[in-house]
Formats: C-alpha cells, structure tokens, sequence
C-alpha cells in the first residue's frame, strides 16, 4: 500500500491492479498445466465470485498475498520441469519470501504440501530444489530478521507478537476447540455465501477420490491449499472481523476452482457438471 504514496496515486487502486495481475497469471498457469478449456472456464469462476471482486477492493493484504501464492506455483511447477535448473527454482523461493513477509502463517501452510510432493517425486534431487528456494527467499527473510529487530531488538520475534504477546496460534484469548469449530463452520459457510456451494461441495468429493487415487495424490500439492489453510487457521483466534467471505482461505481459490473445474470436465457423469454450471450461475 505505501506504493501508492511513494507514486503518488490513489491507494484504493492497489490492490485491485494486484487483483487483475494475479487473474491474468493465473490464466496462463491453468492454461499451461490444465488445457485452455479448464484455464478459460477456471478464470471465469473465480473473477466472478462476490469473494474475489470485493477482496480486490480492500485493503486486505489477501490480495497481495494471492499473487504472491500464485507465482509461487507457477514457479514450482516450471522448476518441475527442469529439476536440475535452479533459476525457477530461486525465483519460486522469492515469491515464497514475500509470502512470508506478507502473511507468514498462511505461508509456512501452503509450502507443507509442496515441499512433500517435491520430496515424494524427486527424492534426493529434491534436496538441490528446496535449497535453491531457500537462497530465493533468503533476501525477504533477511529483511524480514532487520525489520523486526528494529522494532523488537530480537531479530526472531515478529512485530505482532511483540506488540501482543498472546498473537499467537493456539487455543489463546479464549479461544477452544469448540470456537475453533464454530469459527470453521461459519467460514465454510461464508464460502457458500461469497463463492459457490458448489465448488465447495465438489471440492471436498474430488479432494477424497485424489487422497485415494495413489497415482495423483503427490500431484498438484496446491490442491491441498484450501483443506491446509481451513485446518491450519482452525488453531486461530480471530473469525476475520469485516470480510468479504473467509478471508484467511482466499490464496487458496484460484487453485481450489481449477481443481474443481478440472475434476468436473474429467468426470463420467454429467451431474458433477450440471452442478458446477448451476453454482457459478
């Protein structure tokens, strides 16, 4: 946001221009690795949804975040390719930086799956692959250590729970299992409201046939995003105030939706389909 006032122009339009540039990244990622079909009705779904358009108009870090998350993928997946080439993977490894100097916590959640699947598909040339995301990302993290060592004096403990020492994960400020599970069911709710209850249906159904699917279960770890950050920000105290559907899962819609879309034009049957068209409608 202190772009807008190092250039002079209004700050509402950040993170709408974020917006669009995550829509058209995201277009050629789905358009690479699931076909044009899956990619064009993949766009439409999410720049369609309440829960997109109005977090792409707030001053949400969401929205930086999301781009951030999207490249990030995109990267992994192109360093996949060509594992022995380093260049996509330092380059994944910075966008994972600005991640986590964005929003940390949702950061760590969305590199578990990837960095499991790196490992279950390329065993120990995995090892050169998380390496070179690591020196990627060491700029971001470096700065991140003088950041808070210059308001903190410790380079280890973040602003936030400096400023709140109980700004932390886990059952604190009142927070239970129970809450926890209230705060769960009302942000799928949210979801059914802002999104789709039909992406969320079927993204649960297709998630189980991949779980149980051994030849796919290790592909795509981004289709794991939304079922980690659901359970991760289980263990959060706060529902997320004002918000425009559950904002603490919004880096993990684009790739929920394509997932799904997928799934749907893959299926035998036609009602998965029929489903999918009566949601987005």
């Amino acid at each position: 946001l202190s772009t807008a006032f190092v250039f002079n122009f209004a700050p509402y339009l950040v993170n709408p221009i974020l917006g669009a540039i995550a829509l058209i990244i995201f277009f050629f990622f789905a358009k690479r690795y699931y076909g044009e079909k899956v990619a064009i009705w993949s766009l439409l779904s999410l720049a369609f949804t309440g829960y997109y358009i109005f977090n792409s108009a707030s001053y949400f870090s969401h929205t930086s975040c999301l781009l951030f998350t999207i490249v990030f993928v995109f990267c992994v997946h192109l360093s996949a390719e060509k594992p022995r080439d380093v260049t996509y993977a330092m380059q994944a490894g910075l966008f994972l930086g600005l991640m986590l100097i964005t929003r940390y916590f949702t950061a760590v959640l969305v590199f578990i799956p990837v960095m499991i699947s790196l490992v279950y598909r390329f065993r120990w040339i995995s090892l050169r692959i998380l390496l070179f995301m690591g020196i990627g990302a060491l700029p971001c993290l470096l700065f991140l250590f003088w950041y808070n060592y210059m308001i903190t004096g410790n380079p280890l403990l973040p602003v936030t729970v400096w400023a709140d020492s109980t700004e932390t994960i886990g059952f604190v400020k009142g927070h239970s299992f129970t809450r926890g599970v209230e705060y769960t069911i009302r942000r799928l709710l949210l979801f059914l409201y802002w999104c789709s209850p039909a992406i969320l249906g079927l993204y649960f159904l297709f998630l189980a046939q991949k779980v149980l699917d051994k030849s796919a279960r290790f592909v795509h770890p981004e289709d794991y995003f939304f079922i980690l950050l659901l359970a991760g920000y289980f263990f959060y105290h706060h529902l997320g105030g004002n918000q425009y559907g559950p904002r603490f899962l919004l880096e993990a819609l684009p790739f929920c939706i394509v997932f799904v879309v997928r799934k749907v034009f893959q299926a035998k049957s036609t009602w998965p389909l029929a489903f999918f068209a009566a949601g987005a409608i």
